[in-house]
């Protein structure tokens, strides 16, 4: 499609460009292009560790492709006010859910933590 050509020449042109791996990503996925989608996001979340929104575009699609437990990860490590949106919530519920408690237990701990801290 045209928007996946568009940022795949962004991406040549940069191929660090964060918001080029986040737009392919993102396009991939909604074209059902799981695997090469997760490969963007998964580099956008690598250097962007802390934005909101490709976190949780990652874990969303991380859950729809059974990997739990990355997506429990990625969300351990957003900002403690984004801990407040109810969406996110359920997102960090369902991935929580969806992995082994002995890897949950931690992560969840994790995410606890921050919410009760000031």
């Amino acid at each position: 499609t045209a928007a996946v050509d568009a940022w795949q020449q962004a991406l040549k042109i940069a191929p660090t460009h964060g918001e080029a791996q986040f737009g392919l990503g993102r396009v991939l996925a909604q074209r059902g292009q799981h695997e090469q989608a997760m490969e963007w996001l998964d580099r956008y979340v690598a250097a962007h560790p802390l934005d909101v929104a490709g976190v949780t575009a990652f874990a969303r699609l991380a859950l729809d492709m059974g990997a739990s437990a990355r997506a429990l990860e990625a969300l351990a490590a957003i900002p403690r006010a984004a801990l407040t949106d109810p969406a996110l919530l359920a997102l960090l519920g369902t991935a929580a859910l969806d992995t082994p408690p002995t890897v949950a237990a931690p992560y969840v701990e994790q995410i606890l933590a921050a919410r009760a801290s000031p």
